[in-house]
Parts: C-alpha cells; structure tokens; sequence
C-alpha cells in the first residue's frame, strides 16, 4: 500500500508548485496542476478499488465467522453456549 504514500508525496510537490506559481503560471507550474489533479483521480480509482476488496473480503471473513459458529452451535445440540465469566471491572 507504499502506493498511497507515494501519491501524497507526489500530490503535495504538485500541488506546491501551483500554490507558489506567480500571477502568469509558467508551463511547469501549470503542467504540476495537472499531474496533481491526475495523480489525484488516479489515487481515487485505486483506493475505490482497495474498499471493494476489503468490503468483500470482511464479508467474506464474517460469513466464514457465521458458519463456524453455526457449526458449533449445531454440535452443542440445543444452541446455547456457556460462555466464560467476563471480568469485572
């Protein structure tokens, strides 16, 4: 995930060069605001792409969770558990 850092970093030189252009932006401060802005949708299409993954992956985990669970109370026979003594605080 070194690719989110790597964007900030990249972002933020960008992003500088703009906010320190003079009144008439030269090329290089005008072609920085548009990396930023590139690199910027290109970060945001990544890490769309990073939540759908975690989303279906903890899904998948919490369904796993369930069956087990399901498992065991089966293998109990009537469904309820002992659970062990919480602490008290």
């Amino acid at each position: 995930m070194t690719f989110i850092t790597e964007a900030v970093a990249d972002i933020g030189v960008y992003a500088a060069m703009w906010a320190n252009r003079g009144e008439q932006p030269t090329a290089a401060e005008r072609a920085a605001a548009s990396q930023a802005v590139e690199r910027i949708d290109a970060t945001l299409r990544r890490l769309h792409r990073l939540r759908g993954d975690l989303v279906t992956e903890m899904r998948q985990a919490d369904d796993e969770t369930a069956r087990r669970v399901d498992k065991l109370l089966r293998e109990r026979g009537n469904g309820v558990v002992e659970l062990p003594d919480e602490p008290q605080d």
